[in-house]
């Protein structure tokens, strides 16, 4: 049996290198809770975009303002919301609920 590469496999590569900046940006902020989300840019690449956490007084909390997730979010290109929870496990804390809530938008959490 002959294995025909799919038109689409160029398109695993994209998602293994956004998962890995996600990993890197995560893994590089051990200190405090980290984030971002993931998205398909324009050209309908998976993308991962990170975020600064503005909250400077709650190592276990994250919090941002970042203008192009406003874009990315009301032109619908966001896939899901992401943050590490650097104490707990991964079970989305109460406002985790709320906020993936709110945006419609599932949580992708690395703990």
């Amino acid at each position: 049996m002959q294995d025909y590469p799919s038109e689409h496999s160029q398109d695993l590569g994209r998602a293994e290198q956004a998962f890995s900046q996600c990993y890197k940006h995560a893994l590089g902020h051990l200190e405090a809770e980290s984030g971002g989300y993931f998205y398909f840019d324009k050209s309908l690449n998976f993308s991962f975009h990170a975020c600064p956490n503005l909250n400077s007084h709650e190592k276990n909390q994250f919090n941002f303002r970042d203008s192009q997730f406003y874009t990315h979010y009301i032109n619908d290109q966001i896939v899901c919301l992401f943050h590490t929870h650097i104490t707990d496990d991964v079970t989305p804390s109460e406002l985790d609920k709320e906020t993936a809530h709110a945006f419609c938008l599932p949580y992708y959490i690395f703990s």
